[in-house]
């Protein structure tokens, strides 16, 4: 990444829209337009998980989000000029037992690329802590 630009970041009132529907489309696992955000190289890293492609990020997602509901929300946006971040949580529960309801805090750290900035190029995927045996049980 470059590291020529200004890192300055500025919390803003809202997150752009593509945030909103890349979040929409991991929450109902039915991909669209939120996807094309990313990059065909874009990387992603969840916990220990490193996913290189899109393809391959929406298979992580259907591998880890099928057995639940979730939703996903915003409390903070950050913005810089390559760098913009989300910190907010994610509502979830199982579908088996969907009134049992965990909410861990997430943030998200979205690296936009240095040939087109309107695409991820990395994106760093921080959520918890949370009884990961509420959903393993």
């Amino acid at each position: 990444m470059n590291k020529d630009h200004n890192d300055t970041l500025k919390k803003l009132t809202a997150p752009p829209d593509w945030i909103l529907r890349l979040y929409e489309e991991i929450d109902s696992l039915k991909f669209g337009s939120g996807f094309e955000c990313f990059t065909p190289e874009t990387e992603m890293v969840f916990g220990i998980a490193r996913v290189k492609g899109t393809e391959a990020i929406k298979e992580f997602f259907v591998k880890i989000d099928s057995p639940l509901n979730s939703k996903h929300r915003v409390h903070e946006f950050w913005d810089g000029e390559r760098v913009k971040i989300i910190v907010g949580d994610a509502v979830i529960s199982k579908k088996s037992d969907p009134g049992t309801l965990i909410t861990p805090p997430l943030v998200n750290i979205f690296y936009m690329s240095d040939s087109d900035p309107a695409k991820v190029q990395k994106l760093l995927i921080v959520a918890g802590p949370f009884d990961t045996d509420m959903l393993i049980h």
